[in-house]
């Protein structure tokens, strides 16, 4: 009798993680970890915001229940991210938000719709993006494609060739763009090009924008960062919001996101949100609470946001330093200080990018990708002494 399971392979290990997982076991006492995205201290550590210690003792003297939230999630951290996200430009009747279990959760909900109610359109993403989107888009079934994005050699937006792939683009189609400190280029559109982009897809309503915002803050302030999705809005143009506080709240492990679609016609919203309901109910059914009721609690109390935002600004602060001091030491990298948030690809050849792991247990993604919040003033010099000694351009 054949047996059920005796053709399942090993599935390939995660790039990222599996770095992380070998960084753990490195026994170097000098190691630096470049290459999991969290935003670390000098230390090393992913600390937990002051605000949100404050948010966990209120809710633990306030919770009254465990039971389950909605299908769409709680209505107290939906009608704050919608501030949060839209500002005034907000429209109600035309918006339909739902908590998600963190960013990764909101563009699979996100692509499963598409899917469900637009049909299997091909989703275009940037030449150079995250490495889970392309994962998360075959799961759902729908095809991907690439457009122009990223010039390796300028270390900027190829702006103008992206405009051209995206109006050889007859066929109707999903186009995923990065909103803020790009991963893994730290590379991101200027205001005007939004303006431009608003634009382009106002005259060519069969492409669908479908925004992913992860860093919001990490790049200039809460308001300017999330410029784009403002920008949409105000245009009145049909686009998909994928939306994370793991890194602006530091809620890594609590899974808190959210999902947004905004329609330009506002009798559509009922039936997006009974659409969104029916594919949750068919993955998790409701979301995670926690998560939710801290950043609802620390965006309804004017003190507790203001912790928040002073603490967030010093988190982008430090990367900002972080990125100038690195810039200094190494002439080659002088781009840094044109990048925004915490990643950036930095150009080094495989052979390179093996012998800092092996030799002196510095570990950088193989796309030359790292995170310069895993960087500390004392570390700086480590890696600087290091690329001395084995850089090799790419």
């Amino acid at each position: 009798m054949t047996l059920a399971f005796q053709n399942i392979s090993e599935a390939p290990t995660d790039p990222i993680l599996g770095l992380n997982d070998a960084y753990k076991k490195d026994t170097n006492p000098n190691k630096i970890n470049l290459g999991i995205g969290v935003c670390m201290d000098d230390n090393g550590n992913v600390p937990i915001m002051r605000a949100v210690k404050q948010a966990e003792s209120y809710i633990l003297k306030t919770q009254s229940s465990k039971t389950y939230v909605s299908m769409i999630g709680s209505q107290d951290f939906i009608d704050v991210t919608n501030t949060l996200l839209y500002g005034e430009s907000f429209k109600s009747s035309h918006t339909t938000t739902a908590q998600m279990p963190a960013g990764s959760g909101a563009l699979r909900v996100g692509f499963e719709f598409v899917k469900s109610c637009l049909g299997d359109l091909t989703v275009y993403a940037p030449n150079v993006t995250w490495g889970n989107h392309l994962g998360i888009i075959e799961k759902t079934g729908l095809t991907h494609a690439k457009y122009t994005y990223y010039n390796a050699e300028t270390q900027s937006v190829d702006f103008e060739q992206m405009k051209s792939d995206l109006l050889a683009i007859k066929e109707p189609s999903v186009i995923l763009l990065h909103v803020i400190c790009h991963n893994p280029t730290g590379v991101d559109l200027t205001q005007s090009q939004w303006d431009e982009l608003a634009i382009l897809f106002q005259n060519n309503t069969h492409l669908i924008p479908y925004l992913d915002c992860a860093y919001q803050g990490f790049a200039s302030s809460l308001d300017e960062d999330i410029y784009a999705a403002r920008k949409l809005s105000e245009s009145d143009i049909n686009f998909i919001f994928a939306y994370s506080f793991s890194k602006n709240m530091a809620l890594y492990r609590e899974r808190i996101g959210a999902l947004s679609i905004y329609s330009k016609d506002a009798s559509k919203s009922y039936a997006i949100s009974t659409q969104i309901q029916s594919i949750v109910r068919g993955i998790y059914s409701s979301p995670p609470a926690h998560g939710a009721e801290i950043v609802s609690t620390i965006l309804q109390s004017d003190e507790l946001k203001a912790e928040w935002i002073n603490e967030l600004n010093n988190m982008r602060e430090r990367v900002i330093t972080l990125r100038s001091e690195l810039a200094s030491r190494r002439p080659e990298l002088s781009f840094l200080t044109q990048q925004n948030g915490l990643f950036s690809m930095i150009g080094l050849n495989k052979t390179t990018i093996d012998t800092l792991r092996e030799k002196y247990g510095i570990y950088i993604v193989g796309n030359s990708r790292i995170n310069i919040a895993g960087l500390s003033p004392s570390s700086l010099d480590y890696l600087c002494n290091a690329l001395d000694e084995v850089h090799q351009p790419a």
